[in-house]
């Protein structure tokens, strides 16, 4: 192994006394720079897959690594060449296996003539016993699908895997049978570009299959096993979200119904600046507006399913001013919870009903001038009015861009805009120490 993929193995959990969060941190060369990590949650809540966020430099090797919060052990599974990145972990229900993809981010990767990336779907053992590739595909190199939700998942048909793949000049998704080695095609046509996200039941799916040229989505909706895809709308989607590694479908607790984030178009077609929430019931197709809403990233429903918590602006009896909103279902009614220039919504915890969030940015000088200025985030939590708001946690360097919860809600990998991420537990038991464990397997 060269000095480089040493250097990027030293990878440690922090312990942070006192504020039940931990960081992990890598290095990516000789100079140990911060790379930025990306996580996925095992069912039961108990470990993390961690893989480099795609603008990581990735002159550097990466791979995949597992950090249990039972034995507090972190440990590389995968290994992957250099100009390689590791992409969209996910656990298997059983927890005993992990689907993700492999990008081939080198010269030859990128060379293809129909100007596509290629990039395999692997699926590796838990224990460390071995990984296995399933398929080879490959995506148009200026899509953005390939970083958004569901890229690469789990069939909800057992024995099967989804992944994007191209065809011809625009996308698709295919399921693969892993018995049979048999694809078939999941959406219900090709698009420029596309979001899907099955609902918390896993029963159902919603599609937007997207036109490039006037920024409109076609809705769909689907069972998950049979695939029996029905239009329910379209809508002009949101371009500033769609490939930021969040969803641009919110689905209820319930299954029922699901949030999209709509733009309004003028007369002459331009986008303008109004945005709208809209909100789809499955089952009967029917859709209508919630209210006029400019969200930064994505929506949260809260645990019963009558609310939806959102940063951003709101138009609507709100004056357009940016903050924390809550929205209610039936009436639409909307309520600013916190004023401030900018969020980033973590949880609606179920177990507290107390929403998690990061605010209160502040500037702080840094040592040199070339670095200009960097911003501290606070890590809080309010009841649902806004009230009771206390200091959950110390300051985290840099602006948080994602995130990932477990499937309980009860605890989230944080991963800000440079460094590495933050491992959140909402309650008072402390993270400890992860020392890394060498346990490879190169493919």
């Amino acid at each position: 192994m060269n000095k480089s993929h040493n250097a990027l193995l030293r990878m440690l959990l922090c312990f942070l006394p006192l504020i039940g969060i931990a960081c992990f941190s890598a290095g990516c060369g000789p100079e140990n720079c911060q790379a930025r990590f990306l996580a996925s949650w095992s069912a039961d809540g108990t470990r993390v897959a961690l893989v480099l966020d795609p603008d990581t430099d990735s002159e550097n090797q990466s791979g995949l690594w597992i950090a249990s919060l039972d034995s507090y052990a972190a440990s590389e599974l995968v290994v992957v060449p250099p100009r390689h990145l590791c992409l969209h972990p996910q656990w298997s229900s059983s927890g005993e296996e992990i689907l993700f993809g492999v990008l081939d981010d080198s010269e030859q990767g990128r060379s293809d003539p129909d100007k596509a990336s290629t990039f395999s779907v692997w699926i590796a053992r838990t224990d460390g016993s071995g990984a296995r590739k399933v398929a080879d595909s490959r995506t148009p190199e200026d899509s953005k699908s390939f970083l958004a939700p569901n890229a690469i998942a789990w069939g909800k048909i057992p024995g099967t895997v989804l992944y994007q793949t191209a065809a011809g000049e625009k996308i698709t998704a295919v399921l693969l049978d892993l018995n049979a080695g048999e694809t078939r095609e999941f959406l219900p046509a090709p698009a420029d570009d596309y979001s899907l996200e099955f609902s918390p039941s896993g029963e159902s799916v919603a599609a937007l299959l997207m036109d490039s040229t006037d920024h409109r989505a076609a809705v769909y909706v689907a069972g998950s096993a049979a695939l029996n895809w029905r239009q329910i709308g379209s809508l002009h989607y949101d371009q500033d979200r769609f490939g930021s590694y969040s969803s641009l479908i919110s689905w209820s607790p319930d299954s029922s119904s699901f949030v999209v984030t709509e733009m309004e178009r003028s007369a002459s077609g331009e986008e303008s600046e109004e945005a709208y929430l809209r909100l789809f019931v499955a089952e009967s197709g029917k859709s209508r507006r919630l209210c006029a809403a400019k969200t930064n990233a994505e929506i949260l429903w809260s645990p019963r399913g009558d609310a939806l918590i959102f940063s951003g602006a709101a138009r609507d009896g709100a004056g357009g001013e940016r903050g924390l909103y809550r929205v209610d279902i039936i009436t639409g009614e909307i309520v600013r919870l916190i004023t401030d220039d900018a969020f980033s919504l973590v949880s609606w915890d179920s177990q507290d009903d107390r929403i998690y969030y990061f605010g209160s940015y502040r500037e702080v000088a840094t040592q040199t001038a070339e670095e200009g200025s960097k911003k501290n985030m606070q890590f809080y939590s309010c009841d649902r009015d806004g009230n009771d708001i206390r200091l959950f946690g110390a300051s985290l360097p840099a602006e948080a861009e994602g995130w990932s919860l477990s499937a309980d809600g009860h605890r989230a990998v944080v991963y800000p805009g440079n460094g590495s991420p933050s491992l959140v537990e909402f309650g008072s038991r402390l993270a400890a120490h992860l020392p890394i464990v060498r346990r490879g397997i190169s493919n």
